[in-house]
């Protein structure tokens, strides 16, 4: 399995229309793209980093579809909207 994590770090709080834009995608594809096991946004709840308050959190069959999802025409939309609300990303990579 490949995991791919990345904390996000927003300008301001993330509004409703952009946090639904954001699942809706993230669901989307889950369901359509091959070898996606799971692709969630998630709330962080810790209080030791505040500064990221949220993440995707996403398991790939392999390396090859995590890296098929990366030029998925679907995820580009979904990865500039993510860059024009944040200030800071941190990914983490890794295989099982």
């Amino acid at each position: 399995m490949f995991h791919h994590v990345v904390l996000l770090s927003f300008k301001s709080a993330l509004n409703a229309e952009n946090h639904a834009y954001i699942k809706g995608v993230c669901n989307d594809m889950q369901r359509e793209l091959p070898g996606v096991e799971s692709v969630q946004f998630v709330q962080n709840v810790s209080n030791r980093s505040p500064r990221f308050t949220h993440a995707f959190v996403a398991v790939f069959v392999d390396e090859a579809a995590h890296d098929n999802y990366q030029s998925a025409p679907m995820h580009l939309p979904l990865r500039d909207k993510i860059a024009e609300l944040t200030d800071s990303v941190v990914v983490l990579d890794y295989e099982t």
